[in-house]
């Protein structure tokens, strides 16, 4: 029966396939930065304070995604010497030939 039916047309031959690529635009480079999350963990730093929940666990909690910030900080810093490097070495590798 579904073969007469794909015959007809009124069901398709082979599935439909999509193809494409897709991107999860909801947060920005500029929400990401360091100096963003570095201001978005001390608001929730004081108020945590302020509601009287501030006790050792968050307060390690903090600590550990300070030190993750200045982990991505390094590491933008990292690629943008890494940048830099490769556009000195283009720039030389075409003033060579």
């Amino acid at each position: 029966m579904i073969t007469s039916l794909q015959r007809l047309g009124y069901l398709p031959s082979q599935p439909k396939e999509i193809v494409g690529t897709f991107y999860n635009r909801s947060n920005t480079d500029e929400d990401n930065s360091p100096e963003t999350m570095r201001k978005m963990l001390l608001g929730i730093e004081e108020a945590t304070r302020d509601m009287g929940l501030l006790d050792k666990d968050v307060t390690a909690r903090i600590e550990v995604l300070k030190a993750r910030i200045v982990q991505s900080e390094i590491s933008v810093e990292i690629k943008k010497l890494e940048e830099n490097t490769l556009k000195v070495q283009e720039k030389n590798n075409e003033e060579g030939h």
